[in-house]
């Protein structure tokens, strides 16, 4: 029996790279190996390869960190439209504060 964990080479780089970016923008990342594995597996079975160009690892609640069941994966485009529209609303809420002032 083998001890390879993930499904590939690039599984496991993938992993490696998400949990630093994570860390580098100070999230929570609190998936196991493990689960980690299952994930690939199954994004595997859907013909889903480890891309930040294509599909990616994204959050369902935001303001949440990384955990089994805040996970899904996400199309990276629609990712980014997402990303910029949080940022946006973010930026529209501040201004009209600071014009209430």
């Amino acid at each position: 029996m083998s001890n390879k964990i993930y499904p590939s080479r690039e599984w496991k780089y993938y992993w490696q790279a998400k949990r630093q970016h994570v860390s580098s923008k100070g999230q929570e990342f609190n998936l196991s190996q493990e689960e980690c594995a299952e994930l690939s597996r199954r994004a595997d079975a859907k013909g889903i390869k480890p891309s930040y160009r294509e599909w990616h690892l994204g959050r369902k609640d935001h303001s949440k960190g990384y955990s089994i069941d805040n996970v899904q994966w996400e199309n990276a485009h629609s990712n980014r439209s997402e990303s910029s529209n949080r940022r946006w609303a973010s930026f529209r809420k501040e201004n009209l504060a600071n014009r209430k002032r």
